[in-house]
């Protein structure tokens, strides 16, 4: 099972003071009166690590794809969860046609497919990927992902496509606190997925 850290999509650093590598008693050369003045001064402690929000921020000026447009008012009012949805989406442009279609949505989870038809049922012809949100940490899989690097605080789990008669879906997967977040695409490359779901990201909690 993989260790899945809460995570935050906006850097956070914490400069980090180190503790003195000898009291001042214990330097002979110290005249009397350093030496009186380090007996009442503690050791120097480490100041703590900045705590991480696993808050997904509220999206101030959200960009999702247009073709979560139909979709978007059922998806809200049956999903508790935060939504996270890309700008970004590959295929989706003046010469091809994606339509996000939402397949299922409960107050802990949700599942759209993307498609080059509307009355796509989730065929290999007409499928292009999926994306999805849940609560809790899903169960690993036999197949090692390969961690990498969303952002300064973002890691994420990138499991590549195979081909054979078909192509799978290339998968990139993401926890945000207690939420998991997949983004997958039929044949897709990292660098696709990469820019998806930073895009995701960005746009913050719908």
């Amino acid at each position: 099972m993989y260790l899945l850290l809460a995570i935050y999509p906006f850097g956070c650093t914490s400069n980090i003071s180190q503790p003195p590598t000898s009291h001042p008693l214990n330097d002979s050369k110290k005249n009397t009166k350093t030496d009186r003045l380090a007996t009442t001064t503690p050791p120097i402690q480490p100041t703590q690590p900045a705590v991480v929000n696993s808050v997904l921020p509220i999206a101030k000026n959200p960009k999702p794809n247009p073709i979560f447009r139909a979709i978007f008012p059922a998806l809200k009012s049956q999903t508790k969860i935060p939504i996270l949805l890309p700008e970004y989406v590959p295929e989706a442009d003046s010469l091809n046609q994606v339509f996000a279609i939402l397949e299922n949505a409960t107050p802990t989870q949700y599942q759209i497919m993307l498609a080059f038809a509307e009355s796509c049922r989730g065929g290999n012809a007409c499928r292009l990927g999926s994306i999805s949100g849940e609560e809790g940490i899903p169960k690993s899989t036999s197949t090692e992902p390969e961690i990498i690097d969303l952002n300064i605080t973002t890691k994420a789990y990138f499991v590549p496509s195979r081909c054979g008669a078909n192509c799978s879906d290339a998968r990139l997967s993401w926890a945000h606190g207690k939420y998991f977040y997949t983004i997958a695409i039929k044949a897709g490359d990292k660098n696709t997925l990469i820019k998806m779901a930073n895009s995701a990201i960005a746009n913050g909690s719908l």
